[in-house]
């Protein structure tokens, strides 16, 4: 990684090698009945922290590319498997889950940044732009999905599903708030697009 450079035959090479470590990371995860989302993430946990800022955006751009249709590919798959009579079924769980997650966001970054001292404008305005959510909660839900079906599959349905319509629910007005929030907080202007 050391040796990641801006070069444009370099880049396939780096996009290769990183490839093959979120590969290798996810097969030994499997061979060793560990988690085969978490074993990646954490690699790449490591990895950002132990090269330098330079390295890291280069890394960056070169994943850059590479990432849209992935996640295009994620995020269908993981909607495909969204069940709404389920969801319907746990309705009462769902809102359950909803309102805890948004309390638990809201309350967590006030008394953060309650304790940290920070800015006025943190405290109002920061949890409303931690509640989007996406990537890891979908394969936490699958992780989750696959460990309780071996034990109990109504349970699981219900896990996954509720976890799936919350996503659905936080990425509709996740960013909306993020974009009001920052606006409010004078940390940008308002650009309609």
């Amino acid at each position: 990684m050391k040796h990641i450079s801006i070069n444009d035959e370099q880049s396939e090479k780096d996009l290769t090698l990183i490839l093959i470590t979120i590969l290798l990371a996810t097969g030994i995860a499997m061979f060793l009945e560990s988690s085969p989302i978490l074993t990646p993430m954490m690699a790449g946990a490591v990895v950002t922290n132990m090269i330098n800022k330079e390295t890291y955006k280069v890394e960056d751009n070169t994943i850059r590319s590479f990432i849209p249709p992935l996640m295009i590919v994620f995020f269908t798959l993981a909607g495909t498997q969204l069940q709404f009579k389920v969801v319907f079924a746990a309705g009462v769980l769902g809102a359950v889950y909803i309102i805890s997650r948004t309390i638990g966001k809201l309350g967590g970054s006030l008394a953060g940044t309650y304790l940290t001292k920070s800015s006025t404008n943190l405290k109002k305005y920061l949890g409303f732009t931690l509640l989007s959510q996406s990537g890891v909660a979908i394969g936490l839900s699958v992780a989750a999905y696959n460990s309780i079906s071996l034990l109990n599959m109504e349970y699981a349905l219900i896990i996954k599903n509720v976890v799936l319509a919350s996503i659905l629910f936080f990425e509709l007005i996740g960013p909306t708030l993020v974009k009001i929030s920052l606006c409010k907080a004078k940390e940008i202007k308002w650009v309609w697009n």
